[in-house]
């Protein structure tokens, strides 16, 4: 067998391995996605997609009940003026019985939230995000764990991007 044979085995050796390795970290190969307006949203893990509309999808860990709800209110900055329609709601139910208006920082991304306790004694937020010139409301309702939601919010956030297939804005 000649040399050049032996590098052309390496070669292809090396560049399955790199596929592989880009495969296994890559957040959207083999992962299931869905549209919120003109962005694309990678699904966390455990998630399933419970109901979705051209602004908005809602994703459900059917095993534990936890929701995260994503929508799109539209271009610009509508952050306080969607923060103060959403508290008044939220004093006005009867099942909150806590309201807390924080700045919560997501591993250096500041999300404008507000923070409730329900009845159930469960963990909830809703939380604004400004990005592509649009505004987005997250929320994610019935967890039990912080970390966990914390890093399945992250996981959306990273993964909240145009889909370049529509014209965009």
């Amino acid at each position: 067998m000649d040399k050049r044979w032996i590098y052309i085995l390496i070669i292809l050796i090396l560049g399955v391995t790199l596929l592989f390795f880009i495969v296994e970290s890559s957040t959207t190969l083999g992962s299931a996605e869905t549209y919120v307006h003109k962005f694309t949203i990678t699904i966390p893990p455990s998630f399933n997609i419970d109901e979705s509309g051209k602004e908005y999808a809602v994703l459900i860990n059917r095993n534990s009940g936890e929701v995260i709800d994503i929508r799109d209110l539209g271009k610009g900055d509508l952050i306080e003026s969607e923060m103060y329609n959403r508290t008044l709601l939220l004093r006005e139910n009867v099942n909150v019985t806590s309201i807390k208006t924080v700045t919560y920082d997501l591993n250096g991304t500041k999300l404008p939230t507000i923070a409730y306790n329900t009845t159930k004694n469960t963990i909830n937020q809703i939380s604004y995000y400004k990005e592509y010139n649009h505004t987005f409301v997250i929320t994610a309702k019935n967890f039990q764990d912080r970390d966990y939601m914390d890093i399945n919010l992250e996981y959306v956030l990273d993964t909240l991007k145009p889909d370049l297939k529509q014209k965009q804005d």
